[in-house]
């Protein structure tokens, strides 16, 4: 397997969604904002590169590890803010607290996925790798096994799954002008998060008894009883 990791699909639609409720003014802000904020929120899978270099993946700074941690997107909200302040004052502090929830998205949506071994949501102040009960997501393949079948066919439940963030995210209304203040992100930021969620039980209760979400759930436990240390 190649030492790299294309992230899912459903990270990059929710940080699609949240760079859209960051608006501005112009189509090339709102374009801009699109692109950092899903950036920002598949930013944590770059811990794959410390594995291909020889790091623990079981470890901290392993996969699922310190990058995926809240403190880490608490780390990389307050350097998007001061960045931000650099080019509009007012928008900063709403700047900040979206790019906490594109990355600390991240995260959640792994304690989601079918077999997860967990994330390290608090490490440094726990070393537990916490994982949710209910788990509807189908994980993506990581190197060029994501352009296979099995590849293909999780990238399109995510896509069933996340479909009215993205419609939220390309569909062509104009942004606000008024500036985004820090109780509007808040609130932008909760309504996302709440859509989020609709969105998986929805799709879940939907596609749970297709033939093509329980292969990918028997495929995942199959593959993590064959990994498991």
């Amino acid at each position: 397997m190649l030492p790299f990791k294309v992230a899912s699909v459903g990270h990059a639609i929710v940080g699609l969604a949240i760079g859209r409720a960051y608006g501005g003014e112009t189509g090339r802000e709102r374009g801009l904002a699109m692109a950092g904020f899903m950036g920002l929120a598949v930013l944590p899978d770059l811990d794959v590169l410390g594995v291909a270099l020889g790091t623990s993946d079981y470890g901290p700074f392993g996969h699922r590890g310190f990058s995926h941690t809240l403190p880490f997107a608490v780390l990389g909200a307050l350097a998007i803010a001061l960045v931000a302040w650099q080019y509009n004052q007012r928008r900063a502090a709403a700047a900040g607290l979206l790019a906490f929830v594109a990355l600390a998205s991240h995260g959640v949506l792994d304690m989601l996925t079918f077999n997860t071994r967990g994330v390290l949501l608090l490490w440094p102040l726990s070393a537990d790798r916490i994982f949710c009960d209910w788990r509807p997501i189908p994980p993506s393949p990581t190197g060029m096994e994501f352009l296979s079948a099995r590849g293909l066919q999780a990238a399109t439940v995510e896509m069933i799954y996340f479909a009215p963030l993205f419609l939220f995210g390309m569909w062509p209304w104009r942004g606000r002008r008024d500036p985004l203040t820090l109780v509007g992100a808040a609130w932008r930021g909760a309504a996302i998060s709440a859509t989020v969620i609709a969105c998986l039980v929805f799709g879940h209760v939907v596609l749970r008894d297709t033939s093509v979400v329980s292969g990918l759930e028997r495929g995942a436990a199959g593959r993590s009883l064959a990994v498991s240390p």
